[in-house]
C-alpha cells in the first residue's frame, strides 16, 4: 500500500520437491511432496480470494531445475493445474528447456526462469572472465530454447566476505556487507549482464540466429536489431551477419564488448554492406551490436 506495488503472482514454495531442504537450513527452502503443493495450493487460492486478492494469481512451483518442474506441474490434477497461472523453474539445470517451453504453451501459461546463479567458475576474482561467459551460456541457451516472458538473476549483490571465504564468485556485484564502508565491486558478470539488458529490452522480438552462441532481439516500433554473440575460445574469432533477409537493413552495425581487460566498452562501428557485415569477435568475449535503421 504505501509503495503502490501490485503483486501480479504469489508462489508459496522454493524447490519444494529435493531432498535437501531440512529442519534448521540457511535458506528458505522447505521440502513438500507434490500431492501436498497440490493441496496447499488450493488452501491458498482460497485464502487470496477471501481476503479480496482475486486478481493476484498463483505461480509454482519454482523447482530447482526444469526436469523437476515438469515432473511437478505434470503430477497435479487439473483443479490445481487450472488454479496455476505461471510456472516458475529455476535453471540449476537446463535439459528438458523446449520441453518445459511446451508444456507451458500447451496449458496456456506464463513461463518465467525464476532464480539461477551460481557460473562461479573456479576462484574467487571479481575480473574473472569465465564467470562471465558462463551466465552469458545461461542466458543464451534459455532465450533460445526455453523463451521465457521473464529471465531473472537471483540475489545480484554479495557479501564479499562470504565469497572470499568461499572462493566464488556468485552475485553481480560483491559488497561489504558485514561492516559500514558502503565498499563494493562491479564483477566481469555485471557487466556480461548488462551486454543483454541494457540492449535487449521489454517488447522486443526474439529471432532465430541459427548459432548457439548467439540471440537476436529485434524493435519493430524502433527499427533497432540488437545480436549478443559469445566468443567462448581462447582466439578470436571472424562472425558474419546476414541481414538480407529483412527489407532495409541499416548502414552500420555498433559493437559494444565485454572481454578479459573490458567492460561493456563501444568500439568502432561496422559498415553494412548489402545487408551483410563481418566482425572480430575478441578471444573470451562477449559482444553486442547495435543495429538502427532496420525494416522488416
Amino acid at each position: 500500500d504505501t509503495w503502490g506495488v501490485t503483486f501480479q503472482t504469489l508462489d508459496p514454495f522454493n524447490e519444494p520437491f529435493t531432498n535437501y531442504w531440512k529442519a534448521g537450513g540457511k535458506q528458505e527452502g522447505c521440502h513438500f511432496e507434490r500431492n501436498s503443493q497440490a493441496t496447499m495450493i488450493k488452501l491458498l487460492r482460497a485464502e487470496l480470494d477471501a481476503r479480496g486478492l482475486a486478481a493476484t494469481q498463483i505461480s509454482a512451483a519454482d523447482e530447482t531445475n526444469y526436469d523437476r518442474a515438469i515432473g511437478t506441474f505434470e503430477s497435479y490434477d487439473r483443479e490445481t493445474r487450472a488454479l496455476v497461472a505461471q510456472i516458475n523453474a529455476h535453471a540449476y539445470a537446463t535439459e528438458r528447456r523446449s520441453e518445459l517451453r511446451d508444456l507451458a504453451k500447451a496449458s496456456g501459461k506464463v513461463l518465467v526462469m525464476s532464480e539461477v546463479d551460481g557460473a562461479g567458475g573456479t576462484d574467487h576474482d571479481h575480473a574473472a572472465i569465465v564467470p562471465a561467459l558462463e551466465l552469458a551460456d545461461r542466458i543464451i541457451g534459455d532465450l533460445q530454447g526455453l523463451r521465457p516472458v521473464r529471465w531473472i538473476f537471483w540475489q545480484a549483490v554479495e557479501d564479499e566476505a562470504g565469497q572470499v571465504a568461499a572462493n566464488k564468485n556468485w552475485g553481480l556485484i560483491h559488497a561489504d556487507l558485514q561492516g559500514a564502508t558502503h565498499a563494493y565491486s562491479l564483477t566481469k558478470k555485471y557487466y556480461a549482464m548488462a551486454q543483454f539488458s541494457k540492449f535487449i529490452r521489454q517488447g522486443q522480438i526474439l529471432l532465430s540466429t541459427g548459432d548457439e552462441n548467439s540471440v537476436a532481439a529485434f524493435d519493430r516500433g524502433a527499427g533497432i536489431l540488437v545480436v549478443v554473440t559469445r566468443n567462448a575460445a581462447p582466439t578470436e574469432m571472424r562472425a558474419h551477419y546476414d541481414l538480407s533477409g529483412f527489407a532495409q537493413a541499416g548502414a552500420a552495425a555498433i559493437p559494444h564488448r565485454t572481454s578479459a581487460t573490458e567492460n561493456m566498452i563501444e568500439l568502432p562501428a561496422v559498415p553494412i554492406v548489402a545487408g551483410r557485415f563481418t566482425a572480430i569477435c575478441a578471444a573470451r568475449s562477449l559482444t553486442t551490436f547495435v543495429i538502427a535503421g532496420i525494416s522488416p
